[in-house]
């Protein structure tokens, strides 16, 4: 996780030597995809706080049930507070599809903005007017190839910081 930072930094110094002035294409993508990524993590963060109150809620009632078992059973209040136990846990479970969709966008994102940073700066190369060859093309799709694991887990390093944030 330390080397992330440095293992990006040199890559992208190695993809300019290549691809020049066309990689800014590429590092377009790659600060579009910190933004969104950014993005995602904050609402999954406000998803989070929103589910952890509701669970919150469920589980104190739940535990006030139990702890006035006898109560409940002696003035026949038990669909009473089944109900109050059900709602709460329906909004529980709508709280959680929510953080559920947003974790699922996040995964989608990481697999793929790598793929786009990959495509969009071959693209623009090709687009531009320069011409490949092909071991130009293997020596920039190794260096794709060792960026892809610290562009995936950039956004999940800044996801799980701002959950600890919460």
């Amino acid at each position: 996780m330390a080397t992330l930072p440095f293992t990006l930094i040199i890559c992208f110094i190695f993809l300019f030597s290549y691809l020049g002035i066309t990689f800014f294409a590429g590092l377009f993508v790659f600060a579009l995809s910190l933004v969104v990524n950014i993005a995602l993590s904050r609402c999954n963060a406000r998803n989070q706080r929103r589910y952890m109150k509701r669970t919150d809620a469920r589980v104190t009632i739940t535990s006030e049930c139990l702890n006035n078992i006898k109560m409940i059973k002696l003035y026949a209040w038990t669909s009473i507070f089944k109900n109050m136990i059900t709602e709460k846990r329906t909004h529980e479970l709508k709280a959680q599809f929510v953080r559920m969709n947003f974790i699922m966008l996040m995964n989608a994102s990481v697999i793929f903005f790598p793929m786009l940073l990959q495509v969009t700066s071959f693209t623009v190369f090709i687009g531009v007017g320069h011409s490949i060859n092909l071991a130009t093309a293997y020596t920039i799709i190794t260096i794709f190839n060792l960026i892809i694991q610290p562009i995936r887990m950039l956004p999940m390093f800044i996801g799980q910081f701002i959950e600890f944030m919460v």
